[in-house]
């Protein structure tokens, strides 16, 4: 159970859990997209117009190709 994430507005346990925790703000709109990308194996990184920036500034719609990869052969993904 998670009552609150301090400071974030979000959280994920990686590929260990089946689920994320996010609260939906207007001022980030790829929240979810990247708490997603947490869950499929994804980690933070320094570039700041990647999905996977540690916070919501910037474009921040940018996967490399070998995040791509990533997610591709999550659990989750079915891709064709």
């Amino acid at each position: 159970m998670v009552r609150d994430v301090e400071g974030k507005n979000g959280c994920s346990l990686g590929p260990l859990t089946n689920y994320v925790v996010f609260e939906s703000t207007a001022d980030c709109a790829t929240h979810l997209a990247h708490e997603l990308g947490h869950a499929c194996g994804l980690w933070h990184l320094d570039d700041t117009d990647n999905l996977m920036f540690h916070s919501c500034s910037g474009k921040r719609n940018r996967l490399a190709g070998w995040q791509k990869n990533v997610v591709r052969a999550a659990k989750y993904v079915t891709y064709f």
